[in-house]
């Protein structure tokens, strides 16, 4: 072998030379006002602009009720989501035939079915559930109606 070979293996990893570096960058960006500016000035505006657009929750989502169930419980659902600023309760509809015609040509977003006999399922404790069909050209609105129905649910049947 060589005689100037050294057995000296080096560290993959070493924070010294990885602070010199960072330690140089900085003594550099510091004294170039022109482009410190733009380095701290444009993630500050990415994080307003996507922080306005994607932050807002959708309100008065265009929705029709499909009801095959008259009961007390059926009708705390009904008043508990026309209550909600999430949905606006554009139509009562008897099949959902109906209501997918509506969603179909756009005047509504959400259809909300309450199964029949969804009374007599809770007080037999069965499990039941209440049928969401959504849009889902907008993943915002699909998942604001789901999540908020699910809370009225929990709501209504926590009384």
């Amino acid at each position: 072998m060589n005689g100037n070979h050294t057995d000296r293996n080096e560290k993959l990893l070493d924070f010294r030379k990885i602070w010199a570096i960072i330690r140089k960058n900085f003594i550099v960006l510091s004294r170039d006002k022109a482009r410190i500016v733009p380095l701290i000035m444009f993630p500050v505006f990415m994080i307003l602009i996507f922080g306005y657009t994607s932050g807002n929750i959708p309100k008065h989502i265009g929705t029709a009720v499909v009801a095959y169930d008259n009961s007390q419980i059926s009708e705390m659902i009904q008043q508990e989501i026309q209550g909600s600023e999430v949905f606006a309760v554009r139509y009562r509809v008897s099949t959902e035939g109906e209501a997918r015609k509506l969603l179909d040509k756009g005047d509504i977003r959400a259809i909300i079915e309450i199964p029949a006999g969804l009374a007599d399922d809770v007080s037999n404790g069965e499990q039941t559930g209440i049928t969401v069909i959504v849009d889902e050209s907008d993943s915002a609105v699909a998942a604001t109606v789901k999540q908020t129905l699910n809370t009225i649910v929990n709501k209504v049947s926590s009384e």
